[in-house]
């Protein structure tokens, strides 16, 4: 049986090994905290992809503009033309106000 006089200081060598494995278990920790961490990071390309994306949604957005904006033809040949959504809008509420179709509370002159 052991008893509290009987303890011995433990060696220089112990203490050196167990400073060295707690600097390696740390080390591990902080280099596993790292991969996951950069794993999320997106690469060049990625980034790349995202300017060209990026790109490609603002021209889109501007044609969209364009087409619901302004006059133009969709089809010379057949006569359709486009006309801006404020403008059709307009002429939808007036074309049903004429025909009697809205109810009084909702009638809409522009």
């Amino acid at each position: 049986m052991i008893t509290p006089n009987d303890r011995t200081e433990p060696s220089e060598m112990q203490v050196a090994l167990s400073a060295v494995g707690f600097f390696l278990i740390l080390f591990l920790f902080a280099g596993l905290l790292m991969a996951f961490y950069r794993r999320d990071e997106p690469k060049a390309v990625d980034r790349d992809m995202i300017e060209q994306r990026t790109q490609r949604l603002t021209e889109v957005r501007e044609r969209q503009r364009e087409i619901t904006t302004t006059y133009g033809w969709v089809d010379r040949e057949a006569g359709n033309v486009r006309i801006p959504v404020e403008r059709a809008m307009e002429l939808t509420l007036r074309e049903l106000n004429a025909a009697g179709t809205l109810k009084d509370e909702k009638k809409v002159i522009r």
